[in-house]
């Protein structure tokens, strides 16, 4: 069974194909068709519909060109797959898969006479990062670059790499490391007296100043370095700096206290 006409196709051909509610000859979409006329292309009405029990001077209602455009796209989705296959039309994301009606609709699949366009060659092989930039290749109408036909496969384009960058979005860090990603600790209490605060640019919980408080304490830090980029640490390198560091506060300590003893008791 053919893959089903997403609900957004006829959205987007509707934004580069007219509706016409009249019959019209293709190669002159601007004259009034009247009956009796002899067509020099082909009858078409509603949204680029053709068929032979269309003829001039014919009207026909939005509901009709509604029908005839969802028709039209089943018969597209049909194309694609006698090209590339049921399993690489299963395998194109929604976007691809309306590119892809919106290019066979306006184009067909190509001239079975002539050499097979590669759009269908690089989509079969999965190669669908080479098949986008063959889009371009179709903006010629009489020998030259069309406006019209120029913005048509370049929204085409986009909503082809519009699924390829769903896909190549990287995955959680979680789950590309060998350990997860820690998160980064905060504060758990103001830091004040009896707390390790941050050492070496990390965060660090604040822990009592106890041997297990310490220990902990130790073990954020050179968790937390040692994710760094660059940083090849070792926990006695840490013990040496917090080490140095309470040294540090406790003779401060001492000589405020000092200090105050000698203001106190002159």
């Amino acid at each position: 069974m053919t893959r089903a006409v997403p609900k957004g196709a006829a959205d987007f051909i509707i934004g580069f194909e007219r509706c016409v509610l009249r019959v019209y000859d293709d190669k002159f979409p601007n004259r009034i068709s009247k009956p009796g006329d002899v067509p020099v292309g082909r009858w078409t009405a509603g949204v680029g519909h053709t068929s032979p029990s269309l003829h001039p001077g014919m009207t026909v209602t939005k509901e009709m060109a509604a029908l005839w455009l969802l028709d039209d796209l089943r018969d597209a989705a049909r194309k694609i797959e006698l090209k590339i296959g049921a399993a690489a039309l299963g395998s194109l994301g929604e976007n691809q898969f309306i590119a892809l009606l919106s290019f066979v609709f306006n184009l067909g699949t190509g001239d079975p006479r002539k050499p097979e366009w590669t759009i269908w060659k690089l989509i079969r092989a999965g190669k669908l990062d080479q098949a986008k930039d063959q889009f371009s290749r179709f903006v010629n109408w009489g020998g030259k670059p069309a406006a019209g036909l120029i913005r048509r496969r370049n929204a085409e384009q986009a909503l082809w790499v519009l699924d390829m960058e769903v896909e190549e979005v990287d995955p959680p860090s979680s789950v590309t490391r060998a350990e997860p990603t820690p998160p980064t600790p905060t504060m758990s209490t103001p830091v004040g007296k009896g707390t390790v605060a941050a050492a070496g640019g990390a965060a660090v919980v604040a822990t009592p100043l106890t041997f297990e408080g310490v220990g902990k304490a130790v073990a954020s830090v050179h968790d937390q370095l040692a994710n760094v980029h660059g940083f090849h640490i070792t926990k006695d390198m840490v013990i040496g700096a917090l080490t140095l560091a309470a040294v540090f506060l406790v003779s401060l300590a001492l000589l405020k206290l000092y200090q105050h003893l000698r203001t106190a008791h002159p």
